[in-house]
């Protein structure tokens, strides 16, 4: 299987909806045997490998960081919500070229956080902070994993992208889990 690069499956997955791929890439000889041992392997019933984690590996593992697209220029939401409607898992971000992400937010916040009474944290967690809390606070370019390093030098410099997020998901200052 000779995958490029050293992966830690509990350090991040490419968590949403959106994913566009390379049929070929996907084809090939070292992504299939990837594959052919999931599922023989019973990975996706015995140990719960979703496709998030799967889309994830292939991508780390097999294909050229170079290749490798992260999109941050439009606002996007991916979340899991428990019996009372607030987030557990999951993230909101506005995207760097969306006028309204920011707005977008505040909105999404008033509706699905305030309206329910969700525990909330403003600004940096501390160690003392329940981890089913969902935080508001800002990315920045030291938050983000080395998958984002193909974004352009003038948005590099002034990224700061707000954003919602519940579980272990982009947390500033680890950027080895902002996916």
């Amino acid at each position: 299987h000779n995958p490029n690069h050293h992966w830690n499956t509990d350090e991040c997955a490419f968590y949403n909806n959106f994913f566009i791929a390379d049929l070929q890439f996907m084809k090939s000889r070292s992504v299939q045997q990837f594959l052919n041992f999931v599922e023989k392997g019973g990975y996706l019933y015995r140990k719960r490998m979703n496709d998030a984690i799967i889309h994830t590996i292939i991508a780390y593992a097999y294909a050229p960081t170079s290749t490798v697209h992260r999109f941050l220029d439009f606002t996007y939401e991916y979340f899991t919500k428990n019996s009372n409607g607030c987030p557990k898992w999951g993230g909101l971000q506005a995207g760097y070229n969306d006028m309204n992400g920011d707005k977008q937010l505040d909105e999404w916040v008033y509706i699905y956080l305030e309206k329910n009474k969700c525990p909330l944290v403003v600004g940096t967690m501390t160690q003392d902070d329940n981890e089913r809390v969902t935080r508001i606070h800002y990315l920045d370019w030291v938050d983000l994993s080395p998958t984002y390093s193909h974004l352009p030098d003038e948005v590099v410099h002034s990224l700061s992208l707000k954003s919602v997020t519940a579980g272990d998901v982009d947390l500033p200052n680890m950027g080895v889990r902002s996916g």
